[in-house]
């Protein structure tokens, strides 16, 4: 549980930037009415994903060591939070196709 708690701090530090860029393919699927842009706004979420962890990963390099004396390495701090990221994304779509 203490582990999962560290994790979403780390998320946190990105959480802003990510849910405005997934707000803003929800508003362009909702602008549009259509189904047919999803690929393309996919591949736009995976590319501004990694534009974060360069960003994420510059800015926050000094702060991995604390994660790393409780126990959780770089890789799974990063595979956790985009997992999640990821996953709000595609059920953001989900109920969006659904409303359509």
């Amino acid at each position: 549980m203490k582990k999962s708690a560290l994790i979403l701090r780390f998320y946190g530090n990105f959480v802003v930037a990510s849910n405005l860029i997934t707000y803003s393919c929800w508003k362009l699927i909702d602008y549009w009415k259509m189904t047919t842009i999803i690929p393309v706004l996919f591949l736009f979420k995976i590319a501004t994903s990694f534009i974060i962890f360069l960003w994420v990963n510059e800015r926050k390099q000094k702060e991995y060591f604390f994660y790393y004396n409780q126990g959780i390495s770089k890789m799974k701090l990063w595979s956790n939070s985009l997992s999640l990221d990821i996953f709000l994304f595609c059920v953001m779509l989900y109920f969006t196709i659904l409303s359509l």
